[in-house]
């Protein structure tokens, strides 16, 4: 019946080719306008999944108790200086909080004044008591400053320690002489170099570790737009605009970084987007190329170029029409499409060229539409059964790809039918199929060795089984973003250095009280190293550092309220203090015993202060001002943080109670795991064992735990009903329980192949590259058909060899494998997955489908040309 109406389209198509092809013209152009005007990225990641779920919900409620913890941007100034960190970082969130018509949320915890006044409190009582110690060592030096706040007093300081007698002079420094003494070298240099970087004495200060890298994290949230394809990037370019625009004498000193949620998914998206139009692009060039180098005939290039094409462009409708927009993962599809599009066209063309040779072109035609019509009609049903497996699942972005993949493997089932005859009706003949003397030795080779290939499948179907054994899922949403863009190499070094974590689950307590308790009770466990309630934001032992910043205050008063020198001073006494310096630097340099790291340091000095004499008064007012400055703003900060007064959870500044404590009293929990939680393993223990104790608990380690769950359950539903759906129509199709098996063998081995390469190279399954093994079966299908139609025409296998099908599977296999070798180049994570797992899976089933599944077939079933 089927081949009747072969028969009779065919007839139909190609009586009127030039009517048809204007009437597909047109509906390409219908269709083009659909597929343009209509063109649209749903990039909310958040939609890719069910969203009934408990777990979602659960983050849902979270998200709206808590919005502060949604859609962030992580701004990250970062240095070893803690005055640039500090001064840049306060000056960019100053000036992004400005445009609040584009962000409604700015907030850097340790930019608020607060947090800067009551700095020490959060110190431990050791370290607090080492600074004052170190503190009360540069009391000469920060009296000399308060008393003469001008070059007056430093210099003088500077050289009654080097004029003085002993081994080491520099009592009365921040730090150690040698380090003060390249402080001012280095401003000298930079104020020489119009750079004029200010002075950080915070650092010598609190004495800390400059090889330390310091960290300040502004959050900011943006205002999205899921209506336009990149919704977030009119956040991201906002922000980064005012990071280039931000004018500060010390922003050469740090880096400034974007990570965050809302960067991490924005180039999640532009990396999905760019990489489809990378490998389209290679995909539609190594197409060219493999049909020249397989076909060598212009007219069946053109003709398979011109059906992938219109194709491509009715799918690209189609996936509007029906699901009215793609995802990060469907866009895939009109890659894949350039692969797969072409596969119906390339068996009728070869087919079509192979009976020119012995029936006229009308003849001809019909001939191979009603001999591999039947077979491509089969196979676009088996391919599309294969995608539309994803469909009844609760991951809604490959049931999306599913449904926009299925029809299309109709679509190019019915234009390689319409277009390829209409296309031969009207231009010439194609070249005649090449005679090629090495297939007519493969397949004698392949008859005679037939059950040797058998013995050596079923072999490496064992090694292939053993080894994908240890196969496994990533759970982490981690693993589709671009390992190597500036939003993941930062939030992972901002994991190693415990700044942030991304693994820590949190939970929504009724109250204080009821945070107490459950931290008591989750502490118990061997899983969490540690538990924040709000109260944890409040510094403990503040009487007793409150007694110690007592003693500070009495000590430093001198600094505080010093007598000031009210001597005369200008530019003349100001070249006569360089003066001075300068001769006792270079005496200091001359004595016979002096402190070897303090005279190289002097000797520097020595040369920078000879230049900075000879300049003028600009530089040198310049000079003074990045030298006193800042060293007088250090002494307004200390003042005002060493009469800090104790505090409670109240009088934590507003924005940061806010992401503690709701409207409502509702109070954020925090839980941190005590190991790495990347294993899954790991990961479920820490989550079940919280979940044992708060049930509505949420964060990463939850979500991306029924992020997998729904994916792995998709996964295996995804199989089950491609594998049954498929060998029902292959029974039914070929008419025999043993050839459905027989095709079936070489698609499990290739599956499990596929398993096996996956944990060779260190390439777990992931939210993207699941689709691979349902589509193993949906599309590798296709060429086991192919091969038993044609082995069922031939008298034996060594016939079928020296057939079109072969190498039509051949170039149709490798069509594919270039378009998903394309996909393999891309820095999108999932697609990158998707293409080296397919590059593999289609490499070795191409060799099962040609090699494997010909030998089967000859030791175990029987051709029906044989018997007649």
């Amino acid at each position: 019946m089927y081949r009747n109406f072969l028969i009779s389209w065919t007839g139909f198509v190609i009586s009127r080719p030039r009517q048809v092809l204007s009437a597909i013209t047109f509906v390409t152009l219908v269709a083009l306008y659909i597929a343009v005007t209509q063109f649209s990225i749903n990039s909310d990641t958040t939609k890719l999944i069910r969203q009934d779920t408990h777990w979602k919900q659960v983050y849902d409620r979270f998200s709206l108790v808590f919005p502060q913890y949604v859609n962030n941007t992580f701004v990250v100034v970062s240095g070893r200086n803690l005055s640039a960190v500090s001064n840049v970082s306060r000056t960019l969130e100053t000036q992004l909080a400005r445009k609040t018509d584009i962000f409604q949320l700015v907030y850097g915890p340790a930019n608020d004044k607060f947090m800067d006044k009551h700095a020490l409190l959060f110190l431990n009582p050791d370290d607090l008591d080492s600074l004052v110690t170190d503190l009360a060592d540069a009391q000469p030096f920060l009296t000399s400053i308060a008393r003469d706040p001008n070059l007056r007093g430093l210099f003088k300081l500077l050289t009654d320690a080097l004029n003085e007698n002993e081994e080491v002079p520099g009592r009365g420094m921040p730090g150690s002489m040698s380090r003060v003494t390249d402080l001012l070298t280095d401003a000298i240099d930079s104020t020489l170099d119009g750079r004029s970087l200010p002075v950080a004495w915070r650092d010598e200060m609190v004495n800390r570790d400059s090889d330390d890298t310091l960290y300040n994290t502004i959050f900011v949230q943006g205002r999205q737009n899921f209506g336009e394809t990149l919704p977030n990037q009119k956040i991201i370019r906002e922000i980064q605009s005012v990071i280039d625009g931000l004018e500060h004498p010390q922003k050469s000193l740090v880096d400034i970084r974007l990570t965050g949620q809302i960067p991490l998914d924005h180039g999640e998206i532009e990396s999905a987007m760019q990489s489809a139009q990378l490998a389209g692009s290679m995909a539609a060039v190594l197409l060219i190329l493999v049909l020249i180098f397989g076909v060598r005939s212009l007219r069946i290039i053109l003709a398979t170029y011109l059906t992938m094409i219109i194709g491509l462009i009715w799918t690209a409708a189609y996936a509007i029409l029906t699901v009215g927009q793609y995802n990060t993962i469907s866009i895939v599809f009109l890659v894949m499409f350039i692969g797969l599009g072409v596969d119906f066209a390339i068996h009728l063309s070869l087919r079509y060229q192979e009976s020119i040779a012995k029936h006229s072109k009308k003849d001809a035609l019909v001939y191979s539409s009603v001999k591999i019509g039947p077979a491509i009609s089969l196979c676009g049903i088996t391919s599309a059964l294969g995608f539309l497996a994803f469909v009844p699942t609760e991951y809604l972005g490959l049931a999306e790809l599913g449904i926009i993949s299925g029809g299309g493997m109709i679509i190019a089932v019915a234009v390689s039918l319409t277009v390829i005859p209409a296309f031969f009706a009207i231009v010439g003949e194609p070249n005649p199929l090449p005679r090629t003397a090495y297939l007519t030795a493969a397949a004698g080779n392949l008859y005679q060795y037939r059950k040797a290939v058998v013995a050596i499948t079923f072999a490496a179907a064992g090694l292939a089984t053993y080894i994908g054994k240890d196969a496994y899922f990533d759970y982490s949403t981690l693993s589709l973003k671009d390992q190597n863009s500036e939003a993941m190499t930062t939030l992972s070094e901002l994991q190693q250095e415990d700044v942030i974590t991304d693994y820590a689950i949190s939970y929504v307590a009724a109250d204080m009280a009821a945070a107490e308790a459950v931290k008591k009770r989750l502490l118990q466990l061997t899983s969490v190293s540690e538990v924040m309630i709000p109260q944890d934001y409040v510094p403990l032992d503040q009487e007793e550092k409150l007694y110690i910043l007592e003693d500070a205050q009495i000590m430093l008063t001198s600094t505080f309220y010093p007598e000031v020198n009210t001597a005369p001073y200008g530019d003349s006494e100001r070249d006569e203090f360089i003066q001075q310096l300068l001769v006792a630097s270079e005496a200091y340099t001359r004595a016979p015993t002096v402190d070897t790291e303090l005279k190289g340091a002097v000797q520097r000095l020595h040369l920078s202060l000879g230049k900075l004499a000879i300049s003028d008064t600009h530089t040198k007012r310049a000079f003074e001002t990045n030298v006193i400055a800042p060293a007088l703003e250090e002494l307004s900060w200390l003042e005002n943080a060493v009469s800090a007064g104790q505090f409670e959870l109240g009088d934590l500044p507003e924005a940061l109670r806010d992401r503690l404590v709701s409207e409502h009293g509702e109070v954020v929990v925090t839980v941190t795991p005590s190991e790495n939680i990347v294993p899954v393993t790991a990961m479920r223990r820490f989550t079940t064992e919280v979940q044992s104790i708060i049930k509505d608990a949420t964060g990463k380690p939850v979500v991306d735990l029924g992020i997998g769950e729904i994916v792995i359950t998709a996964f295996q539903q995804a199989i089950a009903i491609a594998v049954t759906s498929i060998m029902i129509v292959l029974v039914l199709a070929l008419r025999s329980l043993l050839d459905a098996i027989l095709v079936f063998i070489p698609l499990a081995m290739t599956a499990m192949i596929t398993f096996a390469t996956s944990v060779v190279i260190d390439l777990p399954l992931n939210m993207a590259n699941v689709v691979v093994v349902p589509l193993i079966f949906g599309l590798g299908v296709d060429n086991g058909i192919h091969i038993v139609e044609r082995f069922h025409e031939s008298p034996d296998i060594r016939d079928l060899a020296k057939s079109s099908t072969p190498r039509a599977v051949f170039l149709s296999t490798l069509t594919t494998l270039g378009t998903f070798g394309a996909l393999s180049f891309s820095s999108h994570q999932g697609i990158y997955s998707i293409g080296v797992l397919l590059t593999f899976a289609l490499s070795a089933l191409m060799v099962l489908t040609l090699v494997s599944l010909p030998a089967l077939l000859s030791v175990f079933s029987t051709a029906r040309a044989a018997v007649k």
